[in-house]
């Protein structure tokens, strides 16, 4: 029962309808008949009477449903449940509007210091904790590795949780004595797994944080202090959600530096939802980098469960943050660092397991053994020895059960891309394993912006079985349970309920289209008549724009935090006195092929200038090399890391090669850049947009109308090489600033969009005669 007189902000029916504040937001602007606020200045209220009975219209979707909720259960019965069944809720006069927007001012500026757009909503104090211990572990950011400090914290949070006995002993020796060691910590944490054999595999042999003896005592003291006068971490419960923000603000601050993607949220609970574990069934990460998935899976299972977890890392360093994560949430797993030997070992090295959810690192290059490969190994065809996708693909589909499924995260290119991998993508397709592809929307990685796929793959399926194809590209993480509606209805053959463009294609029209498999272009319109669909397409933009300008809001915060150190690295007095090396030093110079043979577009894209803008390197109008051409002229495929840049006009047209684009070929007119040792990928690109590099390069070029520069003089340009944190910092600030750059562009397109869209939805059909 709500007391009549109860008013909720817009926080308030977000927290308690389980939804992001977005979420509401987006309701209010789509639908005319959400209650008005009754309460507007100087912070808006509603009343919870009215708010519930709106709600109580909004059915869950079955991909957004906790455990206990059942089907039919809708927002109004969540919301309804949160408030005191005798009606003793705060009333009208009880509230302070003053106290409520100072509330969500708070909320606000929390939202913004995040540094992933897609976090779903915490617990406050998780929040705060978190952003205390993230101030101890950036003060040390010059001191050692900082991955080293990340280790040492989260085994010092593991330990204030999860041990409370050697957590005070640790605490008392420490301070007693006035200062600390690693011994001290390594002891309380052989204490606390000793009587467990399986905790002692998690968190015992891979102690990386035994690596940090820069530490020094000080900083020690300082931490085990913090955390042990921060109240409310002796809660599980409270300590799990820490060290989930945690990971992801530290897992945003190393980017690839921490050598394996950190899931977000949003993705690792679609992931698990689409595979949908059940009791009894044995769950699989062949790459769980930090064991967000397991974590997810585990979440999907009704209380009382136990989950039968395993996983596997690229190397022994992950684990412990996999096992941390894990054990923090009261979950054991079987873990190992021999991820790498796995998918060496071929397609049927490891399972069967009933589920498997991964997301392996893109076009990962070095993965084979040295020597000879072994053709016939895999079922569907070799994977390429520079780009490991298939081979992933391939080794989880050989680890499933005969009736298991999976779900991965994978590079776009994955559904395109000629060679080889579109040969195995064929055998894939006509074997019948994989059952869906989706697109989800770009930016949801700390580690990349483009915008990723997820392949479900379902071993007991039919040769020749259609393939549901659903572009989420504008679909916000709020939003990811639609997803899940749209597949699970394909699935028992129900009318969608979903509103997701999505199309279940036959095996003769993914034939008819060279076998692939990308969503935008092969999940056609809805059909409805051209006002309807405008105002589809006006709710799509404006959505879409909202979230554009929060990752900009975001994307500010994190300039102004980074700004000033960058500045420091820029503007320092040692900035002037930085070496300079020639061009020709520090990376291999090489010009496009004379002539490329036209391939189709199920061979090698190839870069030209058309394709070099705003430091990127983007997909439209694209020409493609012949595949015998592709296969004889490996000097000109690109590498991850290569720089391109134009060799005619001005040389600061130039873009950075990044997974998605590794593998195309060098275009004519095209320079290659590939880096040595000596210099950041990142950095050089940034070098050559500078206005002084520029004016060098057109002076010493040669031809008035169309200025071109040699290769030997250009080996010749001086270029300042600060130390390579230095290069990071500068980069750190640059890249920031680019990003920033693109958003404003894609808002600024979208909203020209926009104005077509809305005059239709508003006006319908103009008259034609």
């Amino acid at each position: 029962m709500i007391n009549p007189s109860t008013l909720v902000s817009s926080s308030d029916i977000a927290r308690r309808a389980g939804v992001q504040r977005a979420a509401v937001s987006n309701w209010r602007r789509r639908h005319a008949d959400f209650p008005a606020p009754v309460v507007r200045s100087p912070g808006e209220l509603f009343k919870a009477e009215q708010v519930a009975i709106w709600l109580g219209q909004r059915a869950i979707p079955a991909g957004s449903r906790r455990p206990d909720e059942a089907e039919g259960t809708t927002f109004g019965d969540r919301f309804r449940g949160t408030f005191d069944p005798s009606g003793r809720d705060g009333r009208a006069e009880d509230v302070d509007p003053r106290a409520t927007e100072r509330r969500e001012r708070r909320s606000e500026r929390s939202l913004r210091s995040d540094r992933a757009f897609d976090r779903p909503r915490r617990d406050g104090r998780a929040n705060e904790i978190a952003t205390r211990l993230m101030n101890w572990l950036w003060r040390l950011r010059t001191i050692g590795d900082p991955a080293a400090h990340a280790d040492v914290l989260l085994t010092a949070l593991y330990l204030r949780a999860a041990a409370p006995q050697g957590w005070d002993e640790l605490v008392r020796r420490w301070r007693e004595r006035s200062t600390g060691s690693m011994d001290d910590l390594e002891h309380a944490l052989r204490g606390h797994v000793a009587r467990d054999r399986q905790l002692m595999d998690m968190l015992w042999e891979p102690r990386w944080w035994a690596e940090s003896p820069f530490l020094g005592p000080r900083n020690l003291s300082d931490l085990i202090d913090l955390l042990a006068t921060t109240e409310g971490l002796s809660d599980k419960e409270v300590a799990s959600e820490v060290a989930a923000e945690l990971t992801e603000r530290i897992a945003a601050w190393e980017g690839h530096r921490g050598g394996e993607f950190h899931t977000p949220r949003s993705v690792a609970d679609l992931l698990a939802r689409l595979v949908d574990p059940q009791p009894g069934e044995h769950v699989h990460d062949p790459c769980c980098g930090t064991g967000d998935l397991l974590v997810a899976a585990a979440a999907r299972l009704p209380s009382g469960s136990v989950p039968m977890l395993s996983g596997s890392a690229l190397s022994p360093r992950p684990l412990l943050r996999a096992g941390l994560n894990l054990a923090l949430h009261g979950l054991r797993a079987d873990l190992a660092p021999n991820a790498l030997a796995r998918i060496r070992g071929g397609p049927f090295s490891a399972g069967p397991f009933h589920c498997v959810i991964s997301n392996p690192p893109f076009a990962m290059r070095e993965w084979t053994t040295p020597g000879p490969s072994s053709p016939g190994h895999w079922r569907y065809g070799d994977p390429p020895k520079s780009n490991a996708d298939f081979a992933w693909l391939q080794h989880i589909i050989g680890s499933l059960t005969p009736e298991g499924r999976a779900a991965v995260v994978m590079a776009p290119g994955s559904t395109f891309r000629g060679g080889r991998e579109r040969w195995i993508r064929m055998a894939m397709l006509e074997d019948g394993v994989v059952s869906c592809v989706i697109r989800l929307p770009q930016g949801l990685f700390h580690t990349t912006n483009i915008p990723v796929t997820v392949w479900v793959l379902e071993k007991g399926r039919s040769p020749g079985s259609d393939v549901l194809l659903i572009d989420a590209t504008d679909v916000a993480p709020d939003d990811f349970g639609e997803i899940v509606d749209a597949y699970r209805d394909r699935r028992t053959c129900e009318r969608s309920r979903s509103r997701i463009p999505a199309r279940a294609c036959s095996l003769g029209e993914l034939r008819d289209a060279d076998y692939r498999l990308d969503p935008r272009a092969l999940v056609s319109t809805r059909k409805t008549d051209s006002a309807g669909r405008e105002r589809i397409d006006h709710l799509s933009e404006r959505a879409a724009i909202d979230r554009l300008v929060r990752r900009s809001v975001l994307l500010d915060a994190k300039i102004t935090q980074i700004e000033p150190v960058a500045a420091d690295a820029m503007d320092g007095p040692h900035a002037s006195r930085w070496p300079r090396r020639s061009l020709g030093d520090l990376c291999l110079i090489r010009t496009g092929p004379a002539r490329i043979p036209s391939g189709t577009a199920a061979d090698a894209p190839v870069v030209t200038a058309r394709q070099i803008k705003d430091r990127r390197v983007h997909d439209e109008d694209l020409q493609y090399a012949s595949a015998r051409f592709a296969e004889t002229s490996s000097q000109y495929r690109l590498r991850r890391g290569d720089v391109v840049c134009i060799r005619t006009g001005s040389i600061s047209r130039a873009a950075l090669i990044d997974a998605d684009h590794e593998g195309w070929i060098l275009g004519r007119g095209c320079l290659l850049l590939r880096p040595g040792p000596g210099v950041r990928p990142g950095y050089l690109l940034h070098c050559l947009s500078h206005p002084q590099v520029d004016d060098w390069v057109a002076r010493r070029a040669s031809g008035s109308v169309m200025p071109t520069i040699s290769v030997q003089r250009l080996r010749e340009l001086p270029i300042p090489v600060p130390p390579r944190a230095r290069q990071d910092e500068i980069c750190a600030l640059l890249d920031a600033i680019d990003e920033k750059a693109a958003l404003h562009a894609e808002i600024v397109r979208r909203t020209q969009r926009l104005h077509g869209a809305a005059l239709t939805a508003l006006l319908g059909d103009a008259p034609t005669g």
